[in-house]
């Protein structure tokens, strides 16, 4: 199975995601989008910060409810709440 690299693209002032191939996967409406692995994209925008998948579909649902979000690693990802960090 063939490993897909992605990219980071702007519009204006927002990010999105992409293929090298230029195959959209989350579009540029975003202030921040990153790719973590677990094929998993963090994604923020305002104080909130949602997960999406590879195929662009929304897998954890935007959120504040974190002081910091981190990236998917082996299932888990970093938060941090109350000065204290923790996983999700």
């Amino acid at each position: 199975m063939e490993s897909t690299e992605y990219i980071q693209f702007y519009e204006g002032s927002k990010m999105g995601i992409k293929t090298l191939e230029g195959d959209i996967i989350i579009p540029a409406i975003y202030d921040f989008v990153a790719h973590s692995s677990d094929d998993l994209f963090t994604i923020t925008e305002g104080n909130y910060t949602a997960y999406f998948d590879i195929a662009g579909n929304q897998v954890l649902p935007f959120s504040n409810k974190y002081e910091s979000y981190g990236n998917f690693t082996e299932g888990l990802a970093r938060v941090r709440s109350n000065e204290k960090w923790g996983f999700i």
